[in-house]
C-alpha cells in the first residue's frame, strides 16, 4: 500500500503543477526541464538495478554473517521497490509532456559480498542525493525532485546506519551539477542503446585514486566506488550510444575511507588531456563543507605518465566531489563543471 500511495503522491504533484497557469501558458516543460528529468531517470535507472541484483543476489544469512542486523537484506529489497516507483513517477511525468523517457543500460556493480554492496550502494545513493539538490530548480521540479529526495536520503541513512557509520555526519549534503552527476553514473555503464542518450552532456576522462594509505579500523567503513580499495580502478574508454564497448573493471582491497589530510594518488590517462605540458594541474574540491571550491595544487606530477599526488583539504566533510583542472582559484563549481575539468570527478566519501 505505501508504494502505490508514494506514486500516487508523485503523480498528483505532477497533475497539480501541470494544471497550474505557468505550466499552461508554457504548453510543456521546457528542453532544460526535460533533461533534467531524463538524467533524474538515467540514475534512478542505475539505482534499481543496483539494489534488484543486490536482493536477488545476496543472501539474508550474508548480511547477518557480515554484522547486519536482522531484516537488512529485506529492505534492501524495499528500496529496490522503491527506485521503481521512483522511475514509474519520472516516467509518467515525462510522457505527461510528451518526452519519451529514456531506457535502462546494461551495468556492472563491483561488489564481492553484503559489506562491499552496501559501501557501492551508499556511494551510488549519495550521487544521486547531490543530482537532486543540484537541479531542483524549477516548480515542476521541485515537486518531484523532493518527493524523491526525502526517500533517497533515508535509504542513505539506514545503509550508513548498517556499515555503523555516522548516519547523519553533515548539516547538509554536496548538490552536483548534471554533468558530473551523469559522468559518476556512467562508471556502472557497460553497454548503452541510443535511446539512452542524454543531450548535452558529455563523457569526460576519468579520474582515479590509486593509493589510500591503510587506515586500521573495526567496524565496515563508508567507502567510496571510484577511489583505492575498495573504491574502483574502473577503466572505461570514450562511451558511445551508438556501439557496444566494454568496461574493465577491478576491485581492491578493502580499506577505510579516507581522512582529511591524508595524501592521495591520483591518475588519468595523459592522452586525453588537453593542456600545456607547462600549465599547473590542481585538484578542484567541491564540499558542502567550504562555502567555495577548494584548489589544491598537484604534487610529484607526472604529465607523460598521468599521475599526481594531492593532500584532501582538512575543512572537508561528509561526501566529497573533486576534478583535475589548470584552475588554481576563482571558479564556482558550475564553472568547474562547464570548462573547468580535465577529468573526473571523483567522489571521496570521508565521512
Amino acid at each position: 500500500m505505501r508504494y502505490s500511495t508514494l506514486f500516487s503522491a508523485l503523480v498528483a504533484i505532477s497533475a497539480s503543477v501541470t494544471a497550474s497557469p505557468l505550466i499552461r501558458k508554457r504548453a510543456c516543460i521546457s528542453t532544460n526541464d526535460t533533461s533534467t528529468l531524463q538524467l533524474a531517470l538515467f540514475l534512478e535507472h542505475v539505482e534499481f538495478n543496483l539494489y534488484q541484483q543486490g536482493c536477488a543476489n545476496l543472501t539474508v544469512t550474508q548480511f547477518t554473517a557480515e554484522g547486519f542486523p536482522v531484516g537488512f537484506h529485506n529492505n534492501v529489497c524495499v528500496i529496490a521497490e522503491q527506485e521503481a516507483i521512483h522511475i514509474q513517477a519520472i516516467e509518467t511525468v515525462l510522457r505527461q509532456h510528451g518526452a519519451t523517457p529514456v531506457l535502462p543500460c546494461s551495468y556492472t556493480f563491483p561488489y564481492t559480498n553484503a559489506s562491499s554492496f552496501v559501501t557501492l550502494a551508499n556511494s551510488i545513493t549519495s550521487v544521486g542525493i547531490g543530482a537532486y539538490i543540484g537541479v531542483a530548480q524549477d516548480s515542476l521540479l521541485e515537486g518531484v525532485s523532493a518527493s524523491i529526495l526525502s526517500v533517497e536520503a533515508r535509504h542513505s541513512t539506514y545503509l550508513r546506519g548498517g556499515l555503523n557509520a555516522s548516519v547523519f555526519p553533515t548539516a547538509s549534503d554536496t548538490g552536483l551539477t548534471s554533468l558530473w552527476a551523469y559522468n559518476l553514473a556512467l562508471k556502472y555503464v557497460t553497454t548503452c542503446s541510443n535511446a539512452t542518450r542524454l543531450p548535452g552532456l558529455t563523457r569526460l576522462p576519468q579520474l582515479s585514486v590509486t593509493e589510500i594509505p591503510p587506515v586500521n579500523i573495526s567496524s565496515p567503513a563508508v567507502l567510496n566506488h571510484t577511489m583505492g580499495p575498495p573504491y574502483l580502478n574502473t577503466t572505461i574508454g570514450c562511451l558511445s550510444f551508438n556501439s557496444t564497448l566494454p568496461v574493465n573493471v577491478s576491485l581492491a582491497v578493502p580499506a577505510a575511507p579516507p581522512l582529511p589530510s591524508t595524501t592521495l594518488r591520483l591518475s588519468w590517462n595523459p592522452t586525453q588531456i588537453n593542456a600545456s605540458m607547462l600549465t599547473p594541474l590542481y585538484l578542484a574540491v567541491v564540499n558542502q563543507n567550504v562555502s567555495a571550491t577548494i584548489f589544491t595544487p598537484l604534487q610529484n606530477v607526472s604529465r607523460m605518465l598521468g599521475y599526481g599526488s594531492v593532500v584532501i583539504p582538512p575543512s572537508v566533510d561528509g561526501v566529497v566531489y573533486a576534478a583535475l583542472t589548470t584552475f588554481g582559484a576563482n571558479l564556482t563549481s558550475d564553472q568547474l563543471s562547464a570548462y573547468g575539468t580535465l577529468a573526473g570527478p571523483v567522489e571521496i566519501v570521508v565521512s
